[in-house]
């Protein structure tokens, strides 16, 4: 996050991450993000059952603290 937000100026990146997919959610708490929402019913999953999503978010301050 550090190159995007000090080379690109990227205030906010998002994720989404499936509510099945623990290992994804544990990468994206300790990569800085927090859960922001719940996306309930958001997509198919390949076999066609409506899934959950949660949406990650990091942001950085204006004054280049991060916020997680």
């Amino acid at each position: 996050m550090a190159v995007a937000s000090e080379s690109f100026g990227v205030r906010r990146l998002e994720a989404l991450c499936d509510t099945r997919n623990l290992a994804s959610q544990r990468l994206l708490d300790r990569a800085g993000f927090s859960r922001e929402t719940v996306l309930c019913d958001y997509e198919r999953d390949v076999d066609g059952v409506l899934c959950d999503q949660i949406r990650y978010v990091w942001e950085r301050r204006g004054s280049g603290e991060q916020r997680s």
